[in-house]
């Protein structure tokens, strides 16, 4: 089953759906720095927010059926597609808000531009990389 990713995530444990936010808009902070962070980390212990992977300074993609918005500094969004890295080099690659498998399948999403540019590069992830869409 393909995750859904999205905004934040609930307390709920239905694998399945991702979520992912970012520090609000125009907020000078970086997203450890954002107050919304400690209870996140809290959450993310307790067992009450499943997250998927996260960028202190940018990002977390949380799985659950709703986007809360209790976590101050944040505001739910939808990922773009593309990959999300973490800080360890972990990848998890989102196409229209799902999870998917791989680059390939990012790749194809994105249209005759990114499979041309496939062609001369061979590597799934250099092209997203040089489209602008790792993250």
């Amino acid at each position: 089953m393909r995750s859904r990713i999205a905004a934040l995530a609930t307390t709920a444990r239905r694998v399945g759906r991702d979520r992912g936010l970012r520090p609000r808009p125009g907020s000078s902070r970086t997203g450890v720095e954002a107050p919304g962070w400690a209870a996140i980390e809290k959450d993310a212990k307790e067992g009450k927010l499943d997250w998927r992977l996260f960028d202190r300074d940018a990002w977390v993609l949380v799985r659950g059926k709703e986007a809360p918005t209790c976590y101050e500094g944040f505001v739910p969004e939808l990922p773009a597609d593309g990959v999300y890295v973490d800080h360890q080099g972990r990848p998890a690659y989102v196409v229209g808000g799902r999870e998917v498998a791989g680059p390939r399948e990012v790749i194809a999403a994105l249209g005759p531009q990114a499979e041309e540019l496939l062609q001369k590069l061979g590597d799934p992830d250099a092209v997203l990389e040089r489209l602008g869409r790792a993250f």
